[in-house]
């Protein structure tokens, strides 16, 4: 096996003998599906002779463009577990060390407003990859997009999106929105953008974890704040009358009656708003689809999904990823009957451990 890396301007810093300590890896995505995740890694360097002294002669960075310099991280193995761009150097002149502090998606330097206008209904899948071209974003996965097209496309959910610059909305805000507008999942993994539209469980976990795998047992909770029961969203000539749950299947009913209502963002964009969905139908599906995501028996006896967290040993880290489904064979609570899906991981290899939250997924 080879020693871990740190790379940065062709150099590794911890065969140089510069690195002090470096934080376990993180990834996570988030559950309501609103905002994109970027993760901070901060490695403290030694700063004795002032390698990291940005104006100093003797810098790695003296009479460099510094800001955004790429900074890699490899672990025994040669994989790389953080691909980054370094974002400051801060300095401790009393005990003479620095941070390296970077974040791994460029995407949030974009701040200039989008100005995005469909030519006709299109996926929300189909924008994003538009607007992603338009600004020369590369940065997002292919199969994950054109995945989310081909999904939103056979259950006829299109859109029509209309985004000025004088909205004043940035390159992430129109991702986050778009993800929200169509179900579906927009995070940041292996610093590229995954556009992943929700749907059904259809079977198939990954991998089963057994109580050897396990370093850590789980615990667990039912987290009544992301439950959905409830959604009003507007669609192309509605006359002010968005689609709501009460004039479908009402499939929220039976949890409004346990749980008071718990809402979906109102999406009532109007025919002249930012995004407006093709038809009723269309609408529908998407409240739908937020519903069965987040409760679990929302006819019968409603319940949020369970959250868990636990460790397993970090030499299972290369089957472990976000979005990976498993199974729990564990003697109580049910386990074998349910399915997990992995929201954040935290692989700390100095303490063999990776360190998982999963949500319960509807089977």
């Amino acid at each position: 096996m080879a020693n871990p890396q740190v790379l940065i301007l062709g150099q590794d810093l911890i065969e140089l003998g510069y690195v002090i300590k470096y934080p376990p890896v993180s990834e996570m995505r988030s559950f309501q599906n609103d905002k994109l995740i970027t993760n901070v890694d901060e490695i403290e360097v030694n700063n004795e002779d002032d390698f990291f002294s940005i104006n100093n002669p003797a810098s790695i960075f003296k009479d460099i463009n510094w800001l955004y310099t790429p900074i890699q991280r490899k672990d025994s193995n040669g994989i790389v577990t953080w691909d980054g761009n370094l974002i400051s150097v801060p300095r401790n002149h009393t005990n003479k060390t620095a941070i390296l502090r970077s974040k791994n998606s460029m995407y949030q330097f974009r701040n200039e407003a989008i100005d995005y206008h469909s030519s006709t209904f299109e996926t929300a899948a189909d924008a994003f990859k538009n607007i992603c071209d338009d600004v020369g974003f590369t940065n997002y996965n292919m199969k994950a997009v054109e995945d989310s097209i081909a999904q939103l496309t056979a259950n006829s959910c299109k859109v029509m999106v209309n985004i000025n610059t004088s909205d004043g909305l940035t390159f992430q805000q129109v991702c986050e929105k778009l993800g929200e507008y169509s179900n579906s999942d927009v995070y940041n993994h292996a610093n590229d953008i995954y556009f992943v539209h929700w749907q059904p469980y259809a079977g198939g976990a990954s991998i089963t974890l057994n109580e050897s795998d396990l370093k850590k047992l789980p615990s667990v909770i039912e987290d009544e704040s992301e439950l959905i029961n409830d959604y009003n969203i507007g669609y192309d000539g509605d006359f002010g009358i968005p689609a709501t749950d009460s004039n479908s299947n009402n499939i929220g009913s039976v949890s409004r009656d346990r749980f008071g209502t718990k809402s979906l963002a109102e999406m009532r964009s109007g025919t002249d708003g930012q995004i407006v969905f093709e038809t009723k139908a269309a609408a529908i599906y998407i409240g739908e689809g937020y519903i069965k995501r987040t409760t679990k028996n929302y006819n019968t006896i409603p319940s949020p999904l369970s959250k868990i967290s636990f460790e397993i040993f970090a030499d299972n880290k290369n089957y472990i990823n976000l979005q990976t489904k498993f199974r729990l064979n564990l003697s109580d609570e049910g386990w074998t009957n349910k399915i997990f899906e992995v929201f954040e991981f935290t692989v700390d290899e100095d303490n063999d451990s990776i360190v998982i939250t999963a949500y319960e997924v509807v089977v």
